[in-house]
């Protein structure tokens, strides 16, 4: 590490401390001023403990970016926790469109194959063309499973 990268680096750890120092919470909760503050200093020193061992430049580079934006949206949003992650509803849908076909695929499979495809559910039993079937051993009790036999 080079002697500016150590300056940066040291004077980017005295702000959060700094920041920490002075942080008040948005509720105006004192309790809720001093959770912060511990978190603020905790995440920080772990942070910074994490990445104390690294000597790339770039690595180094991105690190303090990093924390100056977190830092910047911290200040912004009176928030010291990191942002949360959203996942779009379309990639879910794409990905539960992706099991669905692989299921329906599957079962293609074993019924090409002439295989009983054997499955197990909880509502009732069905027959191959996906009517109710009437079975007298099958259970009475709602929820209990039941074997299917697809041939």
């Amino acid at each position: 590490m080079t002697a500016s990268t150590r300056r940066t680096v040291l004077s980017l750890y005295m702000r959060v401390f700094r920041i920490a120092r002075t942080w008040q919470a948005q509720s105006g909760v004192t309790g809720d001023t001093e959770t912060e503050r511990k978190y603020i200093l905790q995440e920080a020193r772990t942070l910074f403990r994490q990445n104390q061992q690294l000597t790339d430049q770039e690595s180094i580079k991105k690190c303090v970016e990093e924390c100056e934006a977190r830092i910047e949206i911290g200040l912004h949003y009176r928030n010291p926790y990191p942002r949360a992650v959203s996942y779009r509803l379309s990639s879910l849908l794409n990905s539960f469109c992706v099991v669905i076909v692989l299921l329906i695929h599957f079962i293609q499979l074993f019924c090409s194959l002439n295989v009983p495809l054997v499955l197990l559910t909880t509502t009732g039993t069905c027959n191959s063309e996906g009517q109710e079937a009437t079975n007298a051993a099958a259970p009475e009790e709602a929820g209990q499973a039941n074997l299917l036999t697809v041939t």
